[in-house]
C-alpha cells in the first residue's frame, strides 16, 4: 500500500509529557495498591512487556486526562489534514496505546508492545523499517532509545528534550533541513522548587507565636523545627498530588505533576524523602511530637476539608509550644 509521507510520534514524552506505565502504577496505588509489588515482580520474572499488559488490564486510565503536548499535537492535527499519514508507535501496550490513539483521532496506525515485544528503542525501529522502509518516514521522540529509530528516518523531530538527546538527535538527522526540534517549554529545576509548594511554608512561621507570647528567645531548635515543618510539609503535598492524581487533573491544578512537568517517579522519591526526613528530625526534638506529625502528615495527605486546611496553621504552633 502506497502511502503520503508518514510521520510516526512516540507517545510517552512526546506526545504525553508523562509515562504511560507511571501513570498506571500511581493509580495501582490508590485503586489496587498490591499491583505495586506484583508489578515490580511481573518485570523481574515476566518482562517489561509482559508486566504492561497485565498492569494495562487490571487498571483503567482515562486518556482525557493525560497531560498532553499541545504545540506538537496542534502540528500533528495540521499535518493530517492536510494528508500525511499518521502513525502512533510507543512502548505502551497497545491496549492503553489504541484507547488514547482513539481520543486523539489521528492516527491511522498504531504500532505498541503487545505479544511480549516492548516497542522501544531497537524493536521500534526493526518494525517501522519493516512497515515502511528506511529513510521513509519522519519521527519525534523524546529519549536516549529514540536514537535508534531516528538512525532509520528520514527526518529527526527532537520534542521536549534534555540536551544530551538534542546533540544526539542533531548528529542522526541527514541535513540540517531534515532535523527540528520542540523545545521544551518549562524549566525542571522551576517546576522541581515549585512542587515544594513554597506558599504552605508560610503557614508554618506560625511556629513562632508561642515564642512572642511567651517572651522566649529564639533557640537553634526553634530553627530546626522549622526546617522540620517545611519538610514534613512539601513531603506530604507532593504525595497528596500524586496519589490523588486524577483529582487535580479535573480542577486543572497548576502542580508540576498534574501537568506532566516532572516525572512520577522524581515525585515517589522526592516526596517520601521530604516527609522522612522531616520525621527524623522530629525524633530527635521530642518523641511525642514525633507521634503528633506524623497523624498529622497523614492528615495532609488525606486533605480532608477545612480541618486540614486549619490544621496547617494550628499544627506549627503545638510544635512550638513543644519546642519551648
Amino acid at each position: 500500500m502506497a502511502h503520503p509521507t508518514v510521520v510516526v510520534l512516540d507517545l510517552d514524552g512526546t506526545c504525553i509529557y508523562t509515562d504511560t506505565f507511571h501513570e498506571l502504577l500511581t493509580l495501582a496505588l490508590k485503586q489496587k495498591p498490591w499491583l505495586v509489588i506484583q508489578s515490580l515482580w511481573w518485570l523481574l520474572v515476566c518482562g517489561r512487556a509482559e508486566a504492561k499488559e497485565r498492569l494495562v488490564k487490571a487498571i483503567d486510565l482515562d486518556p482525557s486526562l493525560l497531560p498532553y503536548n499541545e504545540e506538537l499535537l496542534q502540528e500533528a492535527y495540521g499535518l493530517a489534514q492536510r494528508g500525511f499519514y499518521l502513525v502512533l508507535a510507543t512502548g505502551t501496550h497497545r491496549l492503553l496505546a489504541e484507547k488514547i490513539a482513539r481520543y486523539l483521532g489521528i492516527f491511522e496506525e498504531v504500532i505498541a508492545t503487545q505479544q511480549g515485544i516492548n516497542m522501544t528503542g531497537d524493536n521500534k525501529a526493526r518494525c517501522l523499517v519493516d512497515r515502511f522502509g528506511q529513510r521513509n518516514f519522519i519521527y519525534a521522540g523524546d529519549s536516549k532509545k529514540d536514537a535508534h529509530v531516528w538512525a532509520k528516518a528520514s527526518d529527526v523531530w527532537v520534542v521536549n528534550p534534555k540536551a544530551f538527546v538534542t546533540s544526539r538527535g542533531r548528529k542522526l538527522a541527514q541535513h540540517p533541513s531534515r532535523y527540528r526540534i520542540f523545545p521544551r517549554m518549562f524549566s525542571r529545576v522551576e517546576s522541581f522548587f515549585k512542587s515544594f509548594e513554597p506558599k504552605l511554608w508560610l503557614y508554618n512561621l506560625s511556629i513562632l507565636i508561642p515564642v512572642f507570647f511567651m517572651g522566649i528567645p529564639i533557640k537553634v531548635e526553634l530553627i530546626a523545627a522549622l526546617i522540620m515543618l517545611n519538610l514534613i510539609t512539601s513531603g506530604s503535598s507532593i504525595i497528596q498530588h500524586l496519589v490523588k492524581i486524577e483529582h487535580f487533573r479535573m480542577e486543572q491544578d497548576d502542580n508540576p505533576f498534574s501537568k506532566g512537568h516532572l516525572s512520577l517517579t522524581t515525585g515517589f522519591i522526592a516526596g517520601p524523602l521530604l516527609l522522612i526526613s522531616g520525621l527524623f528530625i522530629a525524633s530527635y526534638l521530642n518523641v511525642a511530637l514525633l507521634m503528633l506529625l506524623i497523624l498529622w502528615s497523614a492528615l495532609l495527605i488525606q486533605d480532608s476539608g477545612a480541618f486540614a486546611k486549619a490544621s496547617r496553621f494550628i499544627a506549627p504552633i503545638i510544635v512550638g509550644c513543644f519546642i519551648f
